[in-house]
């Protein structure tokens, strides 16, 4: 099974994604920021991202595009890359979805919101 890179800057919010993946049998590798997320991304085990949008150091559609190159790069097959934000308006699910998002979910994620996302 693939691992699941959860990719928020607030612990907490990263911690409570860990314990509804992992109880869901998901592998799950954290990032508390883009950069680091980008170093994580290196992993070929990574299948699914959980990409927070708004973050301190570098904003999640920078980080999207950054990995749909990289992926390219590589040759290798696209992840699944969740936008994750408070304001789910609709502008900001067109951009997600131009940007090379797959989805976009509304924080705060329910684990019922995980298995659809990543089923």
């Amino acid at each position: 099974m693939a691992c699941v890179l959860v990719v928020e800057d607030i612990e907490i919010n990263r911690a409570v994604a860990r314990l509804y993946l992992e109880d869901l049998g998901h592998c799950v590798r954290e990032a508390s920021g883009g950069r680091e997320a980008i170093c994580a991304f290196e992993s070929p085990d990574i299948g699914f991202v959980i990409l927070d949008l708004c973050m301190p150091d570098m904003d999640g559609f920078a980080v999207v595009r950054h990995l749909r190159r990289r992926e390219a790069e590589l040759g290798r097959p696209p992840a699944r890359i969740i936008a994750l934000t408070a304001m789910p308006l609709e502008d900001v699910r067109v951009k997600c979805l131009d940007c090379g998002f797959d989805r976009l979910a509304s924080k705060p994620v329910s684990r019922d919101d995980l298995v659809a996302l990543l089923s």
